[in-house]
């Protein structure tokens, strides 16, 4: 399986998310356990309620922290723990973070980081978000998805020209063939030089390097026009990933913004309904303040305990009116947005794509 293209592709987000220095030049060589604890750091700073006390729900092995993040979000992905150095293992480990980032628990600090990224990186991480969407990734799975991915990578980065060899090993000058063989005038009179068997296969291995390495064919208007209408179409596909990966992005913020919502309003009706009672109290306690089971000093004390309780549960409602109104302006930006990206842009692309390919 080569590997390369995926991480040249994983070391541009790495350096995009700057969680550790940049003192690397591969991925074995990184810091993989500064990463990880910056990482669940933002993870958690990002993630609903919802989200946080399941990571804080993770168990607590006696394994690294990595191998039980991994263990408890991809059950399925088994991690070599022989104490060998597994190089493919910081490559999956890696993987697997940017899919939780981006797909499995969407962030939008991390989708920013995704878009921030050069266009030929962001489509081939849309192209392996595509095929890891509601899959079980194990090695196996995540191997083959790589492969796929590194099969649009290096179609991405293909030049108009190939690369010519040495002119030493390709020049089909019949003068150096001729050299190498015998010069004497019997052997150039009785047989020619380009007939010995020797000087055949030489020039049949030039032939052959050759046909690999020559300048296409001279364009015409038909080939220029596919060859455009292609590209063209290529680079909508992409566009059309980014859209849906976008759209699907904003739908489960949306979700979640909608259900922290519900939260915050349950809680916010629940602080009333304990601020209405705490007032009941203090008003049904006025009226004994000259019994005598209840000395001067504890009836102070009581109100002074209630109305303390009153004044944090005021500021608790405050504080959840003023986050309620916050997300009720996050939520309209996300509808904004995901209307701009969505079924017109959508429609758009599809249509381009089936009128170049009709062509």
């Amino acid at each position: 399986m080569d590997t390369r293209s995926w991480r040249k592709v994983l070391l541009q987000w790495i350096g995009k998310c700057q969680f550790i220095e940049p003192n690397y030049i591969s991925l074995e060589q990184s810091d993989l356990d500064s990463f990880f604890s910056v990482f669940i750091r933002k993870i958690q700073e990002t993630q609903s309620d919802k989200g946080k006390k399941e990571l804080q729900d993770q168990p607590t092995k006696p394994i690294p922290l990595v191998q039980e993040f991994l263990a408890h979000n991809y059950p399925e992905f088994i991690v070599h723990q022989d104490g060998k150095e597994q190089p493919l293992d910081c490559l999956y480990v890696y993987t697997l973070l940017l899919h939780y980032s981006c797909v499995k628990k969407p962030s939008l600090f991390f989708h920013n980081i995704c878009n921030s990224l050069p266009e030929l990186t962001q489509t081939c991480i849309a192209s392996f978000f595509g095929e890891t969407v509601d899959r079980l990734l194990t090695r196996e799975y995540l191997s083959q998805s790589i492969a796929n991915v590194a099969i649009i990578y290096q179609q991405g980065t293909q030049t108009s020209v190939s690369p010519c060899l040495p002119s030493s090993s390709l020049s089909p000058d019949p003068r150096s063939d001729d050299a190498q063989c015998p010069s004497t005038p019997s052997s150039s009179s009785s047989q020619p030089s380009s007939s010995t068997p020797q000087l055949h296969n030489h020039r049949e291995r030039l032939r052959l390097q050759m046909s690999g390495s020559e300048m296409p064919p001279p364009s015409t208007p038909k080939t220029e026009l596919l060859e455009q209408r292609t590209k063209e179409l290529r680079g909508i596909r992409a566009q059309l990933e980014v859209v849906r990966y976008e759209k699907t992005v904003l739908e489960e913020q949306q979700l979640e913004k909608d259900e922290l919502i519900k939260v915050l309003s349950k809680e916010k009706m629940m602080a009333k309904m304990e601020l209405e009672r705490l007032k009941n109290v203090k008003l049904n306690e006025e009226p004994h303040d000259n019994e005598s089971h209840i000395m001067p000093y504890e009836f102070e004390h009581m109100k002074g305990s209630l109305l303390k309780e009153i004044g944090l549960k005021e500021n608790l409602i405050a504080e959840i009116t003023d986050k309620l109104h916050d997300l009720r302006v996050e939520k309209s930006e996300l509808l904004e947005k995901l209307n701009l990206a969505g079924t017109h842009r959508l429609l758009e692309y599809t249509d381009r794509v089936r009128l170049l390919e009709s062509v």
